[in-house]
């Protein structure tokens, strides 16, 4: 593989997806504000140039950022990843607008500048767990829209919704919940019409994360500390644990995801850009491949109701450093051994069976 140069994948027929940036922002830049200042836009987009430069004749699919909701609500909302910095319910807000702004200008530059040449595509990746409701009651029902509408719509509609801007009942929400605790304006900064305009349709494709389902209930919060989950109104606790293995292998979330973006955002062309199970690194991975056969299954049956869905990215390759998680979860259809120095590579059953489903292009009906 050395021999073949640095392009090793291209030469093996494999098509490279650069993410320009998840969660690994340069310290100085973070010393400066982060991502709760907009001049971090202005530094990302000069990096984006600079990379389609450099790599845009050999790579066709650009990731602008993967994960939004997580490089602002986990870091600066909830103090569970880096840079840690506790800031719920404003810090968290600021980064997203700043992360749109971001997202923004990198397509309008690969567009203008580089796209008639390169002939490639550019797009978001979102994340996000699909919600059910807890109980039948109405409030309930309403809870589990408004958090998605929150979670995933936060970034996706303002750039796939027609109108485009933050979903209505997430301004609406947190714009009262502020006049209730005496701020002057809405904890949510606004997008200026030119903002709005530049936002709407960036993306030539919707990426779309998904590892799990999850149930809430709705919790009407005393007004007082700001957080993201005061101003969804859900229950903390339910969006805290809802990554138990209880809650991973629920098909039938994937399949109602899939029609929720499709109906929401007038069917786009969706990714599939993680999707994937942790257990302990065992080689017989049954839970994992009875997780892949099910959600396979529910994709093809989106699909064939619509859905307009291109690719399925199983989360990952090998096992690997998973942020806060550090080695303890195992997403890998390869077992890595951490302890030898040569990191040696051993396939999975899981691997086994992903490689027939893409050689034979059918998802084995005998696996559960």
């Amino acid at each position: 593989m050395v021999a073949q140069g640095r392009w090793s994948l291209l030469a093996n027929g494999i098509e490279p997806v650069v993410t320009l940036y998840e969660w690994d922002l340069p310290q100085k830049l973070q010393d400066l504000g982060g991502w709760t200042s907009l001049q971090t836009a202005e530094y990302f987009a000069n990096f984006a140039r600079l990379a389609f430069r450099l790599f845009g004749d050999r790579v066709k699919t650009w990731i602008t950022i993967s994960e939004p909701f997580n490089i602002c609500e986990i870091s600066y909302g909830q103090l569970s990843a880096p840079p840690l910095i506790n800031s719920p319910g404003v810090g968290d807000y600021l980064c997203g607008k700043t992360v749109l702004i971001a997202h923004s200008k990198a397509y309008h530059i690969y567009d203008k500048e580089f796209r008639k040449r390169q002939k490639g595509k550019i797009g978001i990746v979102l994340d996000t767990f699909w919600p059910e409701p807890k109980t039948n009651r109405t409030e309930d029902i309403k809870a589990v829209d408004r958090v998605l509408q929150m979670r995933l719509g936060w970034f996706a509609n303002p750039i796939f919704s027609k109108d485009g801007d933050y979903p209505e009942i997430m301004k609406k929400t947190i714009e009262n919940r502020s006049v209730l605790e005496n701020f002057a304006h809405s904890r949510l900064p606004p997008f200026t019409q030119t903002e709005i305009k530049d936002l709407k349709g960036s993306s030539d494709f919707f990426g779309l994360n998904h590892y799990y389902t999850s149930y809430f209930e709705n919790l009407e919060h005393p007004i007082g500390e700001s957080s993201f989950i005061k101003d969804a109104g859900i229950s903390s606790s339910d969006f805290e644990n809802s990554y138990g293995p209880k809650n991973r292998t629920v098909p039938w979330g994937f399949y109602r995801l899939l029609h929720w973006v499709a109906n929401k955002y007038n069917n786009p062309l969706v990714y599939i850009t993680e999707i994937g199970y942790h257990d302990d690194g065992r080689t017989d991975d049954t839970d994992r491949i009875v997780f892949h056969a099910k959600f396979l299954k529910a994709l093809l049956h989106a699909i064939k109701e619509g859905c307009n869905v291109q690719r399925y990215t199983v989360w990952t390759f090998i096992d690997m450093f998973a942020w806060t998680l550090g080695y303890s979860a195992k997403f890998g259809l390869y077992k890595v051994d951490f302890d030898s120095p040569n990191r040696t590579r051993t396939p999975k059953a899981s691997a086994y069976f992903y490689k027939n489903v893409i050689k034979n292009r059918v998802v084995p009906n005998d696996i559960f």
